[in-house]
């Protein structure tokens, strides 16, 4: 990032891994109602989509921040989980 602020730098990263979570708790959403949903269905197949557009959104903008350690752990242990789930639904990475 450029300089700036030392705090104003930190909210910037706060808010930007929440938005991240926050993605991530979506598409986790969207692979519980997928499941819900007759795995044929246009429900399940546009939920499972949905969940893998977040997880591709994530992926790559948790990249492109500059976060501390402490937060891209915890994006990408939230990534895992969300990659793991799909992959249960037969998504291939």
């Amino acid at each position: 990032m450029s300089a700036m602020d030392p705090d104003i730098d930190e909210k910037l990263k706060q808010t930007g891994v929440a938005f991240l979570s926050g993605d991530i708790e979506a598409a986790l959403t969207f692979l519980q109602l997928a499941r819900t949903a007759d795995k044929d269905s246009e429900k399940h197949v546009r939920n499972q989509a949905n969940a893998r557009r977040a997880y591709d959104v994530v992926q790559k903008l948790s990249a492109r921040l500059e976060l501390a350690s402490a937060q891209q752990n915890q994006i990408d242990e939230k990534l895992r989980n969300l990659k793991a789930e799909l992959e249960a639904l037969g998504e291939q990475f």
